[in-house]
């Protein structure tokens, strides 16, 4: 009984281990380096949208004509 029960916690930490290293990667990505570089589902995850969409976005931002206000002041 006890074996088995070392042995759940062992998984259970070595998957807890993983998802933590991901997680760092996923920071250190995110902050120094190119988000689209992750797998689909991981940036699903971080940004809740897909590149796809996201590449889409930027595009049509990117052709729109941009026009600063000016602001007068009386």
């Amino acid at each position: 009984m006890a074996l088995a029960y070392l042995a759940w916690e062992q998984i259970f930490l070595e998957e807890r281990v993983l998802i933590v290293g991901r997680r760092l990667e996923r920071r250190i990505l995110r902050d120094g380096q190119n988000p689209f570089e992750l797998p689909n589902d991981e940036f699903m995850g971080a940004f809740r949208l897909s590149q796809q969409l996201v590449i889409n976005i930027i595009d049509a931002l990117r052709t729109q004509e941009y026009s600063p206000k000016k602001i007068h002041v009386m």
